[in-house]
């Protein structure tokens, strides 16, 4: 879940331009207990974070193995922007750089 989260947030972070927060939130709706419970992000990385510590929280990973998860993400993300701009170059476009965060690497546009 993390990977998966951390590849669509860099991804979508570079389709932002290199933008973090969001200008419209994104709400995601789950079935519940007592009812469907929704969600609502304006921030890539906080959705990513939020993904990754949830498996953490249900006992399914170790908090090491969910930063791992990001840290493969991040790097996937990495990958499918190099693809994306090796197949698809745009004249003058920067390339993707990391950027530290909080501890965990974000990607931005330069």
């Amino acid at each position: 879940h993390g990977s998966l989260a951390a590849t669509f947030a860099v991804v979508l972070q570079s389709l932002n331009g290199g933008k973090d927060e969001l200008t419209t939130p994104l709400s995601v709706t789950a079935a519940g207990a007592d009812g469907p419970i929704t969600r609502q992000y304006t921030s890539l990385t906080k959705t990513c974070d939020e993904t990754s510590l949830s498996r953490v929280y249900a006992g399914d990973h170790f908090r090491h193995s969910a930063d791992a998860s990001v840290t493969l993400g991040v790097k996937a993300g990495e990958a499918v922007l190099a693809a994306f701009d090796k197949k698809f170059p745009l004249p003058g476009a920067a390339a993707a750089v990391p950027e530290a965060k909080e501890g965990k690497k974000t990607l931005r546009r330069a």
